[in-house]
């Protein structure tokens, strides 16, 4: 009976910056398109959806059915050679493999490792039909080392420029992330 949508900057310990409140409707329903290339060294992803709503009660004082639409485009480069491999079965990237896992004994004969630059930015307007949650815009940068194909650490810089209803409502955020995985 009931949607919201919300959303944080490129960052899941930061809090919502944009939200649309409850919204009392029938139903809702996602449509989105995806796509990735990858050539060489270089990818790039991206990935547009749309939402549209159906309001329980049209005639309520509110202005119609909402609709809000968002976006993102990511891409990287591997400054080591390595290439994201792409599993066409399931539509997703797979693991990366360092052509040379880091070793410090084998440092100076290139066993660095993969290093990879990456850049993204997204794009969400939840303001439509007299609600007005929000618009976010976040630039991200980073580096990625990929140690060996089960240990990575991430160094990501995000910027995210809010635009809310009213000056006390927009700002942006700087944020640096750090982050740690082990793949099992």
């Amino acid at each position: 009976d009931q949607v919201r949508w919300r959303t944080r900057p490129e960052a899941h310990l930061a809090p919502y910056l944009i939200d649309t409140g409850t919204i009392n409707a029938l139903r809702a329903h996602l449509v989105g398109a995806e796509g990735a290339v990858v050539y060489e060294c270089v990818w790039l992803q991206s990935e547009y959806i749309h939402s549209f709503a159906r309001r329980k009660n049209p005639s309520a004082g509110n202005r119609g059915d909402p609709d809000f639409g968002g976006f993102y485009v990511s891409g990287g480069i591997f400054l080591t050679g390595e290439k994201r491999p792409w599993k066409a079965s399931s539509a997703v990237f797979g693991r990366v493999r360092p052509k040379k896992n880091f070793s410090i004994e084998k440092i100076k004969e290139g066993y660095i490792g993969a290093w990879e630059l990456v850049a993204r930015y997204s794009y969400l307007d939840l303001n439509d039909s007299g609600i007005k949650g929000g618009i976010l815009g976040d630039v991200s940068v980073g580096v990625n080392w990929y140690l060996n194909p089960n240990l990575r650490f991430m160094v990501d810089y995000v910027w995210a420029d809010k635009k809310g209803l009213g000056a006390a409502n927009s700002g942006h955020a700087d944020m640096v992330l750090i982050r740690g995985q082990v793949i099992f």
